[in-house]
């Protein structure tokens, strides 16, 4: 890549001249709010509000939603409901202590799974607790057996967190870890012994709160041992001057589980058309050349998928766009 003094540069000269500037500055740049031709998207904020990108409670990554919590009721098709405590309201479940919920309705899948390792993913909101807080995780059987995976998970009120378990049948062992969001996202399959429940009984999680403590849940996600799609599509940017966008450059911030891919796409059009972003050599940089159909609304879709057997995701954290970079507008 060459710039001459005096000359005009190419499109693609700029872009890759800038793009190493953009990756250089990129952990400075993503998160924070900016306008103009520099959109941010942080994904894993809550209350905060950032030019062009969504913000979203819970992680965007590649497992299938078992429930979101959007309705305001609890779903009875996936949720059995034990004591007064329980509700849904604004994008959380809550759980308040003496209360429990089982995931074993009739749209609730079997953990079990077919003697197939599966994982699962719980998201939570914080929580609160006073001077006796219990908190269990729990994978229980039909005939009334239970195996305590994680405990005492929300009787804190830091941080979001994100609860992975994984689920080995053939063996009957199982492992559970409590991590940040932006930690490695991979299950463990060994540490529990699951053996006390029935082979032949349909498995279930069980979320159990006691003592003094409230649990928000966000989100619960599951592989179940085939490659799983999952597409995030970003909110519209709209130019705010209504120049049109020609060209951008994508940076994006991600956690990537072995074996696991993703597609990075941007419009320019509001979304009618899509353009496939070629990685640069500097990773996490994407570069588009020129738009095919040019417009006034950016939008990105990343299409994120899965690993079969090791049950691995790919997770998109935050991203950043320049854009109009061979125009200067």
């Amino acid at each position: 890549m060459t710039i001459k003094s005096g000359e005009k540069p190419k499109s693609a000269d700029v872009l890759n001249m800038a793009g190493r500037i953009l990756k250089n500055q990129a952990a400075l740049i993503l998160g924070k709010t900016t306008y103009g031709t520099l959109i941010s998207g942080k994904l894993q904020t809550v209350g905060d509000t950032y030019a062009g990108g969504d913000v979203l409670s819970s992680p965007v990554f590649s497992a299938i939603t078992i429930d979101e919590f959007a309705a305001g009721t609890v779903d009875t098709d996936l949720w059995t409901v034990t004591g007064g405590g329980v509700s849904e309201t604004g994008g959380k479940l809550i759980i308040q202590a003496t209360s429990s919920v089982v995931l074993d309705g009739v749209n609730a899948p079997d953990f079990r799974n077919g003697n197939v390792k599966s994982a699962f993913w719980l998201i939570q909101a914080g929580s609160t607790y006073g001077v006796t807080p219990s908190s269990e995780l729990r994978l229980v059987d039909e005939s009334g057996h239970s195996v305590i995976l994680l405990s005492n998970w929300a009787n804190k009120t830091d941080t979001n967190k994100m609860l992975v378990v994984g689920i080995d049948p053939v063996n009957n062992l199982a492992g559970g870890r409590e991590i940040t969001y932006t930690a490695d996202h991979s299950p463990t399959y060994t540490g529990l012994d699951i053996s006390s429940l029935v082979d032949t009984d349909a498995w279930h999680f069980e979320i159990a709160i006691g003592g003094d403590t409230e649990a928000r849940i966000t989100s619960v996600r599951w592989l179940d041992g085939t490659p799983t799609d999952v597409e995030f599509i970003s909110d519209d940017y709209a130019e705010p001057d209504g120049v049109t966008i020609v060209d951008a450059i994508v940076v994006i911030n991600e956690l990537i589980g072995a074996g696991t891919s993703r597609v990075v796409e941007v419009s320019a059009d509001g979304g009618s058309t899509y353009d496939i972003v070629t990685e640069s050599v500097h990773s996490g940089q994407y570069l588009v050349k020129q738009f095919t159909s040019p417009g006034t609304t950016l939008k990105i879709r990343v299409t994120m998928t899965s690993t079969v057997t090791t049950n691995a995701v790919y997770e998109l954290i935050d991203f950043v766009v320049f854009y109009n970079l061979s125009t200067g507008v």
